[in-house]
């Protein structure tokens, strides 16, 4: 998968914090010392990435907020659409959709439907921009957003993004994506003090012959 939001409340309806977690990183000990990341070996790093577009990926998530006494454990599947919508579906402890695609956040639930633009709020809008600069190797806009380090081990790595600007730092103040080989394993997000997502997938077992 080549590189698949704060007021969302975390077992309600609320959906901007919710979405500041969404998709994609790692609590992982890394072999070798960060280093700042140059445009060649980004640029390496996400063509290598596997994004298979229209298949389902299960994943488990942590979600800390300063209210909870523990992380809430969420899990369910996301797919990067074929025609460029990032959809993320909750099977438990709930049941929810969430669509987002053409600037327009659009979420599900059994009762309840309700869509918004995310153009009005360049916090909001600067995540998910970054979000499909990953998916779709898009390294201006990583840069423009990005101050970008790279930890490696063997065959997995780290990309460990700080925000440039005051407004995506509203909603992240730090960003890692980890992968194994050329697929996504976990994506980590640190909103600030007791506030955190992590989505861990499992890595997709080849093919037998």
């Amino acid at each position: 998968m080549k590189v698949l939001l704060c007021k969302l409340n975390t077992a309600g309806f609320g959906v901007r914090r919710f979405f500041c977690c969404v998709f994609l990183a790692l609590s992982m000990a890394s072999a070798c010392a960060q280093s700042v990341a140059s445009d060649l070996e980004l640029v390496k790093i996400l063509s290598s990435l596997d994004v298979r577009r229209d298949e389902p990926r299960t994943y488990t998530e942590y979600r800390m907020a300063s209210r909870l006494r523990e992380p809430l454990k969420i899990t369910g599947d996301i797919v990067f659409s074929g025609q460029g919508e990032l959809i993320k579906r909750v099977i438990e402890p709930f049941q929810e959709t969430i669509t987002i695609g053409n600037n327009l956040v659009r979420v599900e639930r059994v009762d309840k439907t309700r869509e918004f633009s995310i153009t009005k709020d360049q916090g909001l809008y600067d995540f998910f921009r970054s979000l499909r600069a990953i998916l779709e190797g898009d390294i201006n806009t990583i840069d423009e957003l990005y101050v970008v380090a790279i930890e490696h081990d063997g065959d997995s790595w780290t990309l460990i993004c700080k925000p440039k600007n005051k407004y995506l730092r509203r909603y992240v103040l730090e960003m890692n994506v980890s992968a194994t080989a050329d697929e996504i394993t976990e994506i980590f997000i640190d909103q600030g003090p007791k506030r955190w997502q992590r989505l861990s997938f499992s890595v997709a077992e080849a093919p037998r012959l």
